[in-house]
C-alpha cells in the first residue's frame, strides 16, 4: 500500500493509528470481524491500540507471564497479560505491590472465542491522587465525541424550520410522523399521556408504516434500512420532540402533547397587559406546570403566536421574545 492510500486510510479512520481512551466494560463490546485479526471495531470504527485507567485487583504470576486483573468501576474487569518480552521496567517483587494502585495500561485485547484478554505494551502507576478521576472524565468526552460524530447523528433533536423537506434525515421525518399521529382527532385521548410502548402499541393497531431508518452492521460493513417500529427508537424520537418543545414528560416517562390548551389560561392575564415577554409566560407557566420546565423558548413563541391570531386586540411580536398591543381589530 503507497503512501498515499495510508493517508487516506488513516484519514478516514482516524482511530485506526491512536491510542484510544476506553472503558474496560466498551472492550466486552468490540468486535472482530473474519479474516481481520488484529483490527477490531468499535461501533462503526476501527481500532487497535487501547488504553485503560482503573485498579489493580490482583497480581498473579505464572511461567514466562504476569496476569494482572483491574477495575476502573464501569461494571466490567479485565486481565491484563504482561509477558517476558514486555519493555514495561518492573521486576515481579515491583509487580506484587500493585494491588490497590491505580494504573494506566496500553495494549491491545485479544480475544479467544468469548474470552477477552488485555495485552500490555505499557503500563504507568499513577501517582497523583485526582489522575484516575481525570482519566474517566478523558474517556467519558472521547465516547462522547465518538457517539456524537460517528453513531448518533440520526438519533439528534429535530433540524431547525430552515432546513427544506429534502435535506431531512430519516430520523426526522419519524418524529414529525409521530407527531402528525399524536395530533390526529382519534388520537385525542392517547395525547394526553402515553408511553413510547403504549404509542407502539396504537401504531401496529392502526397498521401505521413508520419511516425506516439506516442502521450501520458492524458484521457485514454494510448500511441496512431496517423499519422504526421498535420502543427504543420511539423512544428516541419522543426524547428528540421533547427537546424540541413539542412534548413534555409528566410523570414516569409519561409523555404528553403541549398544545394551545395548556398555554391558553397562562396566557389569560398577560393579554390585558399593554405588553409582555415571552420569558414571563415562561415563567409562569413553570409555576403553575412544573412538567413544562424543558418547554423551549422558541416552541412557546409559536404556541403564544397561535393563540393571539385569534385574539380581539392586535399584537406585534418585537425581536422574538415580547409581544406589544396595538389597536383592536
Amino acid at each position: 500500500m503507497n503512501t498515499s492510500a495510508v493517508n487516506a486510510l488513516v484519514k478516514a479512520c482516524p482511530t485506526l493509528t491512536k491510542w484510544i481512551p476506553i472503558f474496560i466494560s466498551d472492550l466486552y463490546t468490540l468486535v472482530r470481524k473474519p479474516g481481520v485479526e488484529e483490527v477490531l471495531f468499535w461501533y462503526r470504527l476501527p481500532v487497535i491500540w487501547l488504553r485503560i485507567v482503573g485498579i489493580v485487583m490482583s497480581v498473579d504470576e505464572y511461567e514466562g507471564r504476569t496476569n494482572v486483573t483491574v477495575d476502573d468501576a464501569s461494571g466490567r474487569t479485565i486481565v491484563c497479560c504482561i509477558d517476558q518480552t514486555t519493555n514495561i521496567p518492573w521486576t515481579r517483587e515491583d509487580r506484587s505491590s500493585w494491588i490497590g494502585k491505580a494504573f494506566r495500561i496500553d495494549g491491545r485485547l485479544q480475544c479467544i472465542g468469548l474470552n477477552r484478554r488485555f495485552l500490555a505494551n505499557k503500563a504507568v502507576e499513577l501517582e497523583h491522587p485526582d489522575a484516575e478521576w481525570r482519566a474517566w472524565q478523558t474517556r467519558v468526552r472521547y465516547k462522547k465525541k465518538i457517539l456524537d460524530r460517528y453513531v448518533l447523528p440520526m438519533f439528534q433533536s429535530l433540524s431547525t424550520s430552515t432546513h427544506t423537506k429534502a435535506d431531512r434525515t430519516p430520523f426526522e421525518n419519524l418524529c414529525r410522523c409521530l407527531l402528525h399521529i399524536l395530533r390526529l382527532p382519534e388520537y385525542a385521548d392517547l395525547s394526553a399521556a402515553f408511553t413510547a410502548a403504549r404509542l407502539l402499541e396504537f401504531i401496529e393497531a392502526k397498521n401505521i408504516q413508520l419511516p425506516q431508518l439506516p442502521v450501520f452492521n458492524v458484521d457485514t460493513g454494510m448500511t441496512e434500512w431496517k423499519g422504526s417500529n421498535n420502543t427504543l427508537v420511539i423512544s428516541y424520537a419522543l426524547d428528540a420532540l421533547v427537546r424540541r418543545g413539542r412534548l413534555v414528560i409528566i410523570h414516569s416517562l409519561a409523555y404528553t402533547l403541549v398544545t394551545p390548551a395548556h398555554i391558553r389560561p397562562i396566557l389569560t392575564p398577560f393579554r390585558h397587559l399593554p405588553s409582555f415577554d415571552v420569558r414571563d409566560v415562561m415563567e409562569a407557566l413553570i409555576d403553575k406546570r412544573p412538567s413544562f420546565r424543558t418547554i423551549t423558548k422558541s416552541a412557546l413563541v409559536k404556541l403564544i403566536q397561535a393563540i393571539l391570531q385569534g385574539d380581539t386586540y392586535s399584537w406585534q411580536l418585537i425581536d422574538k421574545t415580547r409581544w406589544v398591543r396595538r389597536e383592536s381589530r
